[in-house]
């Protein structure tokens, strides 16, 4: 593919540049001279020596006479003077970079086709950009130099005319040419760029940057060339996506508009019965359907669009073809950006779903809560909760149709797990982690304690004297809390009272030992009271059963006393007596990756196992501690 037909894909036919460099009139020369006085006098130009000493006096006159000297100098003296100006403000500057020099500049301006009449300096830019965008400038690109000159060196000119562009409304592609990024940093500049720029402006340019190194020093002209083009490919890759966006934006607030409209044609008496009845009887929110009517419809609307709209379908093809152009990949693992579209499809985070204060469901993630004082040595494990979603399913009046479910170990890796008939791996990373669930490590689960952890904000499977009802939660949620909550008010209760007794017993033996020694007799034995009795509560208390080791910390629930710490004075903890199972619900893996892991749950069950073959020979036969495969 040639540059001219890269730029053709671009939608590009005109491209303007816009750099100090074309500061080339005697005038421009002039004045950019006079506004840096410090660095010419350093330049120490020999015909302009006089005149510079003038300007202490009256400066005025000796921009007149300046630019009338630069005016009576040919363009190659000029030049001269402007590339050794440039290169001395680099050094008081103290940046180590090169600028481009007029040769450079001007192969680039003809393989880009650049016209005289396009190279900008950055006088009086805003005029003649008003001017064009007035005028259309879709078939645009303009490349502008980062830094002015005339600035400092943190100058960043080039932003403003982004924003101006902005506000003119401007179609065109608009690349920032800079020293400050290698062609491997052009992506992160691009970042730290557009986070300098309003969140409207950056959402509204199709901004793509272009390292000067591109272009720079004494590259062949094919190499150039190359360089170009995938300078071009990176703005079209970043141009298609922006025209798309555009488009979406707009449909998604026409598909919002008719939904909406049409969710307020529907009759109360419908309202009622399909909407809020129907909610209220799954024990889900009432607006659940309302939620799904949005979604759906505006899914739909945006799926049309990508399948029909010519400006997408335009933009779609343009990728097509860029694909020619070969980019060379920043690195083999996906950025932040796009790990968090993934996420977004496969895990709703806590910050939902226990702020929601949502009923547990298949596909809910518990982790050990090594903040607990108790559990500071474990290991940090978690375990989803896997079962029929109907089963688990809190109905209105407080019932479900199952009262057990299965807890399954959750392992982060690495590395796919591969070829494993008892683990699966989800077929998506979470934060660039596997997600790996072993099937061995699993034990069955009370879903009545899981409950707890709908009732508190934070997730914890616990319950705190004089927790209280939280307002929000579902009809079903609600019937339930004082019957989950008062047996565990009564444990706390008799906690409480058996470690009192043993404090006044303790206090009493050492009373009593203490009257002893002074009446030189033997201290009387006393009668030591019980700790509270675990097995008293055992129903309430055991979360998992048949639990493997991984499940030690978590097979039961503890009761714990009251705790108040202080820091300097200030209170960082401040925490009632409670009975707590060390953990907390952290997310939930949504469907279908939940319901996929239930699949294979099932199938790893259902397998059909025989009887030993007694027809095979030893070298058939497995060893003693390698697993027999199913038939």
């Amino acid at each position: 593919m040639t540059l001219e037909q890269a730029l053709k894909l671009l939608g590009t036919s005109r491209v303007i540049w816009i750099d100090d460099h074309f500061n080339d009139t005697a005038a421009l020369l002039a004045d950019m001279l006079w506004q840096n006085i410090e660095t010419t006098k350093q330049c120490d130009f020999l015909e302009l020596r006089d005149v510079v000493a003038a300007f202490e006096f009256n400066a005025e006159d000796a921009l007149v006479a300046m630019r009338q000297i630069l005016a009576d100098a040919d363009q190659g003296r000029r030049d001269e003077i402007r590339q050794e100006f440039l290169k001395r403000q680099q050094v008081i500057d103290r940046d180590p970079t090169e600028e481009l020099t007029t040769d450079a500049i001007e192969r680039a301006c003809k393989l880009l086709g650049v016209l005289k009449a396009d190279r900008w300096s950055f006088d009086g830019v805003d005029a003649r950009l008003e001017e064009l965008s007035g005028a259309g400038d879709e078939a645009v690109s303009y490349i502008i130099d980062l830094k002015d000159s005339a600035g400092g060196k943190d100058d960043t000119r080039g932003l403003d005319i982004v924003v101006a562009l902005h506000r003119l409304g401007s179609k065109g592609t608009a690349f920032i040419l800079t020293h400050d990024a290698t062609e491997e940093d052009e992506a992160g500049t691009e970042k730290r760029l557009l986070d300098r720029l309003e969140a409207e402006v950056a959402k509204a340019i199709a901004l793509c940057v272009v390292s000067k190194h591109r272009i720079a020093g004494d590259s062949e002209t094919d190499a150039v060339e190359e360089a170009l083009r995938v300078a071009i490919k990176r703005a079209g890759l970043r141009r298609s996506v922006h025209e798309v966006l555009v488009r979406a934006r707009e449909e998604v607030a026409v598909s919002f508009s008719h939904a909406a409209s049409s969710l307020l044609r529907i009759a109360p008496e419908q309202l009622d019965s399909h909407v809020v009845d129907q909610a209220y009887r799954e024990g889900v929110s009432e607006l659940h359907v309302i939620e799904r009517a949005l979604t759906g419809f505006i899914s739909q609307q945006i799926r049309k669009m990508f399948g029909t709209d010519d400006a997408v379908l335009k933009a779609s093809e343009r990728l097509r073809d860029l694909r020619e152009i070969p980019l060379v990949a920043a690195g083999s693992v996906a950025g932040p950006e796009l790990a968090a579209f993934s996420k977004a499809e496969v895990w709703e985070s806590d910050s939902l779903i226990n702020a929601a204060l949502t009923p547990i469901a298949c596909g809910d993630v518990f982790q050990v809560d090594t903040t607990e004082p108790t559990a500071k040595s474990a290991k940090s494990r978690r375990f989803v909760l896997l079962g029929q979603p109907c089963d688990i399913a809190l109905r209105p009046g407080g019932t479900r149709d199952g009262t057990v479910a299965t807890f399954v170990e959750v392992i982060e890796t690495d590395v796919k797990s591969v070829g494993k008939e008892k683990e699966y791996t989800l077929p998506v990373t979470i934060d660039g982690k596997y997600q790996v669930c072993d099937f061995r490590s699993s034990a069955t689960v009370l879903l009545s304690i899981l409950d707890l952890a709908s009732f508190r904000k934070d997730g914890r499977i616990s319950y705190e004297e004089g927790q209280e009802r939280p307002n929000g939660l579902l009809p079903g949620l609600k019937s339930i809390y004082s019957t989950r909550t008062q047996q565990y008010g009564a444990l706390i209760a008799a906690g409480k009272a058996s470690a009192e007794a043993i404090r006044e017993f303790k206090t009493a033996q050492k009373a009593a030992a203490k009257a002893a020694k002074e009446a030189g007799q033997a201290a009387q034995a006393l009668s030591k009271p019980k700790a509270l009795d675990g097995m008293a509560f055992q129903r309430e208390l055991m979360l998992t059963f048949a639990a493997p080791e991984e499940f030690k910390y978590v097979e039961a629930g503890i009761f714990e006393e009251a705790v108040k710490i202080k820091e300097n004075r200030v209170v960082v903890l401040d925490r009632p007596a409670r009975v707590t199972w060390r953990m907390r619900r952290v997310g939930r893996i949504r469907s279908p990756y939940a319901d996929a892991l239930l699949d294979r749950m099932v199938g790893v069950i259902n397998r059909r196992a025989f009887d030993l073959d007694f027809m095979k020979s030893s070298a058939q036969t497995p060893a003693a501690n390698e697993p027999v495969p199913a038939e």
